[in-house]
């Protein structure tokens, strides 16, 4: 018997979910003879699946002290003051093994490293197909579209947005949460931008219902990290866009129908190999302002995705 387990996990959406594989791994592999292991976080529908009665998922939001959890041992996910780990470059890092190291202090093996989720249920593929059916669509034929609005090196602009749309030919939707978010030093954001003239399942989804909205549909198109991994939980396309990391520490373990459309944004000689103090939500000042000079025109966009969507009906 050892010690009981603490594990934060934070970060943002996407690095929760990246946290996924960790936490799963210390507790089906490392603390199995653990008396008890909890996990706080502020998505706890991500952990589902973990619970037992070894396992207990508690949301941030409703804990209000930590007296409950004194004497455990705490692990963390993520950057945290009261854990710090010195010498990872989350920038230059895949999620799942940041959180991995920042957890464990090793990388996870390659067979285990790709998120799971609980499982779909027939209620739940219903209730979400209903959704897309009240928009006059059928989700085995359409695309997703997650328009992330971040900082300025990341968003997509609404010009390439529109003329994708006006070229691309068949089924989309929308989807996501328009509400405001903090980015960095630049203030406020709407979590989205916005796509006013195709269907539209924005603010109309939970976290659980994106997730199986993103089950639902052949594919999903999106600049926003957290919907990237989504997609990854499943097999059907992922397309999106790569700026301010490596594709290959982007790209969802395991996943086999992922691509790219874009350019980084950080030249190598941006990046240093410990301590980095550079701010990726800026462009640097010997490169291009314009992000549309980092992606791949919206018309061959289109035309690529259409291509595999034919292929896939």
């Amino acid at each position: 018997m050892v010690d009981n387990i603490l594990v934060y996990c934070q970060g943002g959406r996407g690095d929760v979910l990246n946290a996924e594989p960790a936490i799963r791994y210390a507790i089906e592999k490392v603390f199995v003879a653990s008396e008890k292991i909890a996990v706080i976080t502020e998505m706890p529908e991500l952990f589902e699946h973990l619970q037992s009665t070894q396992v207990s998922i508690h949301d941030k939001k409703s804990i209000k002290n930590l007296d409950a959890f004194l004497g455990y041992n705490v692990l963390c996910t993520f950057e945290h003051s009261k854990r710090p780990v010195h010498g990872l470059n989350q920038p230059l890092m895949h999620g799942v093994d940041f959180a991995s190291l920042h957890m464990l202090g090793y990388l996870l093996p390659i067979r285990d490293r790709r998120c799971k989720t609980q499982p779909v249920s027939p209620e739940e593929l219903q209730l979400i197909s209903s959704a897309f059916t009240d928009l006059g669509l059928d989700p085995r034929e359409t695309l997703l579209l997650h328009p992330g609005n971040t900082w300025e090196t990341r968003t997509i602009p609404q010009e390439w947005w529109d003329a994708f749309l006006s070229h691309y030919q068949y089924p989309v939707c929308a989807f996501g949460s328009s509400s405001l978010r903090s980015i960095g030093d630049d203030g406020i954001f709407t979590g989205t931008t916005p796509l006013p003239d195709i269907p539209s399942l924005v603010d109309k989804l939970t976290i659980r219902g994106s997730i199986v909205a993103a089950s639902l549909c052949w594919g999903l198109l999106t600049n926003d990290s957290f919907p990237v991994h989504v997609a990854g939980l499943f097999n059907n396309f992922l397309f999106t866009f790569s700026t301010t990391k490596h594709w290959e520490s982007l790209k969802p373990y395991g996943h086999k129908r992922s691509y790219n459309f874009a350019n980084e944004v950080f030249s190598p000689t941006w990046y240093t190999a410990v301590g980095h103090m550079h701010n990726f939500d800026k462009f640097p000042e010997e490169s291009s302002k314009n992000l549309m000079d980092y992606l791949d025109p919206p018309e061959k966009v289109a035309e690529f995705i259409m291509q595999k969507f034919e292929a896939y009906v």
